[in-house]
């Protein structure tokens, strides 16, 4: 399943959301960024607060993208889901130098046997 997150001028667009895969089905996030307002660099993190179709150990993937020439494009996973259930999860981008969030969404996340 690859779901693509895109971040235009402060707004989000993902898709699908929600997204559903089964266990063991391989889940990307295709990250694209583009704004005239955005650093040059960006940390990216996909996170699950409470509980993760990850198992216990694994909650949190990141990437930086650097802009190139105008939008910011990159990769999370292949990861494989182990865990049904139907899962809230966080997509947040940042200055990568500063730390400061420019926005942050919650899409979800369907597992199912």
């Amino acid at each position: 399943m690859r779901i693509a997150v895109h971040f235009t001028s402060g707004q989000w667009a993902i898709d699908p959301d929600p997204a559903q895969v089964r266990i063991g089905e391989p889940i990307e996030w295709l990250i694209n960024a583009s704004g005239t307002q955005l650093p040059n660099l960006l940390l990216w993190t996909i996170y699950f607060n409470e509980r993760s179709p990850f198992g216990p150990a694994i909650s949190r993937f990141t990437v930086t993208t650097l802009r190139a020439p105008s939008d910011h494009l990159g990769i999370i996973g292949p990861v494989y889901a182990a865990v049904p259930d139907d899962y809230k999860y966080g997509v947040r981008v940042q200055d990568a130098d500063s730390q400061k969030t420019v926005g942050d969404d919650d899409p979800r996340l369907i597992v199912t046997p």
